[in-house]
């Protein structure tokens, strides 16, 4: 039987509104490794990074990662991956 191990990336986006402009940044809010929080950005307010959603998919495709749902909210989205464990 297949083992796996899971991998979940939330995503949350920051609306700034100007005078004419509307600008919309997303940032990697938080990752999880089965179930274990490897990376938080939650707390912080500043020095946050836009992040390049779909080159990081592409890259975890690499590494064998398989996108298996997405969970949104009206400012975030969550992302579930999983792939073999190897033994």
């Amino acid at each position: 039987m297949t083992k796996w191990e899971y991998l979940r990336i939330s995503l949350r986006y920051h609306v700034q509104i100007g005078l004419k402009t509307m600008l919309i940044k997303q940032y990697i809010e938080s990752v999880s490794r089965n179930g274990n929080v490897v990376f938080d950005n939650s707390k912080y307010i500043y020095g946050k990074k836009e992040f390049d959603l779909f080159g990081f998919i592409d890259q975890l495709g690499n590494e064998e990662w398989e996108l298996v749902n997405v969970g949104f909210t009206d400012i975030t989205e969550t992302y579930f991956f999983k792939r073999p464990i190897r033994e």
